[in-house]
């Protein structure tokens, strides 16, 4: 990524923070003219650089490339941690929508809560020891992401499961809007062939993962958009989803009778 691009999106991170050239002058102990020059020539060491990022909390990899497209590696919360988070569902969509940079302001007015409902909530997440909570609702996440969701009978899996079958019902019945994208196919293959497609999946999840982390870094909350991608992919057992009875019922003896003398004629 040239320089150009990078400076661009140094731009947006400082809209996206509410920070002035002057506030990051201060942070980087230079005159504030010395900071519009380096932005208008757009030429400075890779160090200041660095420093830059470092005030702006971005991976420099973040500003001059794609850094290979690693992210970080899925960690579970404590298993106690996820059972109190399953006994009251609604804490839980509301980290959910935290984690996924949504502020206390916006969560309030999608779903009508007064600032003490909000305060009472994220409290109980501060003792939960997922945040630290600050003054004016403000408060900082303190738990590893992304977040490894326990399977197989783990606390959570039923309701993370259910919001999972919402969601592609909601897709696939309004398949046709702009925004929607409904694809499904099934396959005879050889399950070396199944291997590397899943592995080319598992990759595709990494790029998504990383250029969204990228965009909650640096663009303003206002180009943001919530979009969900749900891939399900495993070897089918028809027998298990559909059901194909006798055409004949044990009623219908009759017509069964006339079925087999016209086979024998």
């Amino acid at each position: 990524m040239s320089l150009t691009n990078a400076f661009a999106r140094i731009k947006y991170a400082l809209k996206a923070r509410k920070m002035t050239y002057g506030d990051l002058a201060k942070a980087l102990g230079l005159s504030e003219p010395t900071v519009k020059r380096l932005f208008i020539e757009q030429d400075c060491k890779l160090s200041r650089l660095v420093e830059i990022c470092q005030v702006l909390e971005i991976e420099p990899t973040d500003i001059l490339g794609d850094g290979g497209e690693q992210s970080a590696v899925p960690k579970p919360l404590p298993l106690v941690v996820e059972n109190q988070l399953a006994k009251n569902k609604p804490l839980f969509y509301l980290l959910l929508l935290l984690m996924n940079k949504y502020d206390a302001k916006d969560i309030m007015g999608i779903y009508d809560l007064s600032t003490n409902d909000m305060y009472q909530y994220l409290r109980v997440l501060e003792k939960l020891e997922l945040l630290e909570l600050g003054e004016e609702l403000t408060f900082k996440l303190t738990f590893h992401q992304p977040v490894l969701w326990r399977k197989n009978g783990g606390p959570l899996h039923a309701i993370i499961r259910n919001l999972n079958l919402q969601f592609a019902a909601s897709i696939i019945n309004d398949s046709d809007a702009d925004e929607n994208h409904y694809a499904n196919i099934s396959r005879r293959m050889r399950a070396e062939t199944f291997e590397i497609l899943t592995t080319e999946l598992d990759s595709l999840l990494r790029r998504i993962r990383h250029l969204a982390e990228v965009d909650q870094l640096i663009y303003p909350d206002e180009q943001l958009k919530p979009y969900k991608l749900l891939f399900a992919s495993g070897p089918i057992s028809f027998p298990k989803f559909s059901n194909i009875p006798a055409p004949f019922s044990a009623e219908n003896e009759t017509a069964k009778i006339r079925l087999v003398k016209a086979k024998r004629a």
